[in-house]
């Protein structure tokens, strides 16, 4: 897809990468986290496995990482209250 932008990834097991993208077309921006794998030719190749939804809740999410990244430290810390 040339218009999918990517911007991070990580290893969810052996199989699988999880890939967060931007997917921008004329009438819509997206954000887009999937699940991938490799094929035997090396190819990466997206799974039906993730979600894509409106670059609008962009904040929504952002505001939602950052709470659980609260909560993490706060559970680390040993002082964890109910998100």
């Amino acid at each position: 897809m040339e218009n999918q932008k990517f911007f991070g990834s990580f290893k969810k097991n052996q199989a699988f990468d999880v890939r967060v993208s931007l997917i921008e077309e004329d009438d819509f921006t997206q954000i887009d986290i999937r699940q991938w794998f490799v094929d035997r030719d090396e190819d990466p190749v997206a799974t039906k496995k993730g979600v894509r939804f409106d670059i609008s809740h962009n904040e929504a999410l952002q505001e939602a990482l950052a709470a659980i990244a609260r909560y993490m430290e706060e559970k680390s810390e040993g002082s964890t209250a109910e998100p």
